[in-house]
């Protein structure tokens, strides 16, 4: 049996993850954080066994009690929830299981929080905006730059949602209220030309891999979840610090899989955070032969070898078949030109030819979930 456990919640994340181990006919384990008992996630045919449990506390404890049958797993966390318990048990669970880490317990976690990758990313080459740790009983400084943006200091805490563009001091109090945390990020505001998301992967011996990046173009909300950009293996085309980057990740000790987001305004690319996880996004990849989670697998089982590395030079579109449909709604773009880009889309959020159970589950719930945001929103 392949030892390969998938750790999250039932997500579009979580799909990706299982529907790329079984097109490279890697058998999973699914440990799912779900208090529904019907989940459309197990529909899908990367799903051979699972067990569902109500909450991440609740998968360590399977993972302890299992320790001595599932030992030498690869563990691959699919939020940062999952990774944050991972990490937070580290000592625990480092003898029996592979998983993504620091080298010390509780590290990834404490590297979860936004104002120490913004110092640290700096420290290693990249642009940044200019930001600052705000927490709700402080009062504000008097030389905020505006416009700024507000978000939660740690992405385990409070609410993700809409961003929250501020310009004044009256508006990021309102902000934080909304966002229901006590610790915030408040950064200069990028007024930004377009996002890009760096996907890769840091193996056991320190090799870091950069095989793809993503341009964002459309968004849901601001500060939601990208619909539509472009996938590329052709990394320098769009970023040229990849050798900063590697620093980054270097001085953060970090190994396993990864994503790092970057908002571009005048050619600078400024640095947003870095996710130290398996990233949502990383089954719009797979059209380009880039498995994050099969990669990161076959590195922890001394199985990899270089031709594994090699990905053809391609570029191609994303459409997030649902969220796109706000920008449909919100008249940002016309009917046709919606549907001319669905149309000829390569890869899509949660469709996937061969896999379609999961899709039809889930349809009507994602329709509906859309046309009420729009109704909600202003």
């Amino acid at each position: 049996m392949d030892k390969f456990i998938v750790f999250g919640k039932s997500n579009y994340n979580t799909l990706g993850v299982v529907r790329g181990l079984c097109d490279k006919q890697v058998k999973c384990f699914l440990l799912l954080v779900s208090v529904s008992r019907f989940n459309a996630l197990i529909l899908s045919k990367g799903v051979n066994e699972y067990i569902r449990v109500k909450n991440e506390d609740c998968g360590i404890s399977f993972l302890i009690d299992n320790k001595d049958a599932w030992k030498g797993a690869v563990i691959l966390p699919t939020s940062d929830m999952a990774e944050k318990s991972l990490d937070a048990h580290f000592n625990e669970l480092i003898e029996y299981y592979v998983f993504p880490n620091a080298c010390q317990q509780g590290v990834v976690g404490t590297f979860m929080n936004k104002q120490l990758q913004v110092v640290l990313a700096s420290e290693s080459g990249l642009h940044v905006p200019i930001s600052f740790r705000h927490r709700r009983d402080e009062k504000l400084p008097n030389d905020i730059i505006y416009p700024c943006v507000v978000k939660p200091q740690n992405s385990t805490t409070g609410q993700k949602g809409t961003l929250h563009i501020c310009y004044n001091d009256t508006e990021i109090l309102h902000a934080e209220e909304t966002l229901h945390a006590n610790d915030f990020l408040v950064q200069q505001y990028i007024d930004k030309e377009y996002e890009l998301l760096l996907i890769g992967c840091r193996f056991p011996d320190g090799r870091i891999w950069l095989p793809g990046v993503f341009r964002k173009e459309r968004w849901f909300n601001r500060g939601d979840d990208a619909t539509y950009g472009l996938i590329t293996t052709k990394v320098e085309n769009l970023f040229s610090r990849q050798a900063e980057v590697c620093t980054f990740l270097e001085r953060l000790d970090y190994y396993g899989p990864f994503s790092i987001e970057f908002g571009v305004k005048s050619g600078i690319s400024y640095f947003y955070e870095i996710n130290l996880r398996n990233d949502g996004t990383s089954h719009y990849f797979y059209k380009a032969g880039i498995y994050i989670p099969y990669i990161y697998y076959l590195a922890n089982m001394n199985m990899l070898k270089d031709a594994d590395l090699v990905v053809p030079e391609v570029c191609y579109i994303f459409m997030d078949e649902f969220g796109d449909i706000m920008n449909m709604l919100k008249a940002r773009i016309s009917f046709r030109c919606w549907w001319y880009d669905l149309r000829h889309a390569s890869v899509y959020k949660y469709f996937k030819a061969g896999d379609i159970l999961p899709f039809l589950a889930i349809t009507p719930r994602r329709i509906i979930a859309t046309i009420y945001r729009f109704l909600k929103s202003d």
